[in-house]
Parts: structure tokens; C-alpha cells; sequence
């Protein structure tokens, strides 16, 4: 078992789980997006002069270009949150706790944190 964590850092870490979670589901969402844009329809907002179409264009023409950083970014976030879920779950629970901890980190991460923000 790790060494007792004050409730001021299990606090801190669990903010920081909150966020790493939404910056992983609003990089996978931003993903899909850009995945998902078409070219024609990209054109179509530039056309219309409408603002950050631009940029849009430049995305979904070169997807190579971005879409490894948000890829690994999203891993990042996941993989970061996961150990900490894991530490404070040995923190409340102990050994039970990181068990607990995985099941609900690998239904959560996958249904809100990947398939909802891509569907």
C-alpha cells in the first residue's frame, strides 16, 4: 500500500483526473470532427467566407498533420488519469480498490470519454 496521501492531495489529484478526462474527451471529439469533415464541406464554409474555415481546410487536407498529436494527446490524458485513479483508489480502498478502479476507469474512459464524443 502507498503511504498515506493528505486529503489536500487526493483532492488535488482528483481535480486533476476531472480534467484530464475532459481534455481526453474533447480531443476525441475535436478528432472525430476534423476525421469526419469532408473536404467538399470545408470548401463549402471557405467559400462562405466563414471564420476559422481557413484553418479547417488546412486540417482536413493534411490530416497527418494533426492527427498523431491528438492521438497522442488523448492517450496521454487516459493513461495519466488511469494511474492517478489507480493511486487514489489504493488511497480509499486498497488492494480492492485498484480492481474496483480499473473496471470503472475502463467502462467510463471508453463510453463517455471515447464512443460518446465520437458519436
Amino acid at each position: 500500500m502507498l503511504a498515506s496521501l493528505s486529503a489536500g492531495i487526493q483532492a488535488t489529484l482528483s481535480a486533476i483526473v476531472i480534467l484530464l478526462l475532459v481534455a481526453s474527451g474533447a480531443l476525441a471529439m475535436a478528432e472525430t470532427s476534423l476525421v469526419r469533415t469532408s473536404r467538399i464541406k470545408a470548401r463549402a464554409l471557405a467559400d462562405e467566407k466563414r471564420r476559422g474555415s481557413g484553418s479547417l481546410v488546412a486540417l482536413v487536407e493534411h490530416p497527418e498533420r494533426f492527427l498523431n498529436p491528438v492521438l497522442l494527446l488523448v492517450l496521454i490524458c487516459q493513461l495519466v488519469s488511469a494511474t492517478l485513479i489507480g493511486v487514489l483508489a489504493d488511497q480509499w480502498l486498497g488492494g480492492w480498490g485498484i480492481l474496483a478502479a480499473t473496471v470503472f476507469e475502463v467502462v467510463i474512459i471508453f463510453v463517455f470519454f471515447e464512443a460518446v464524443p465520437k458519436n
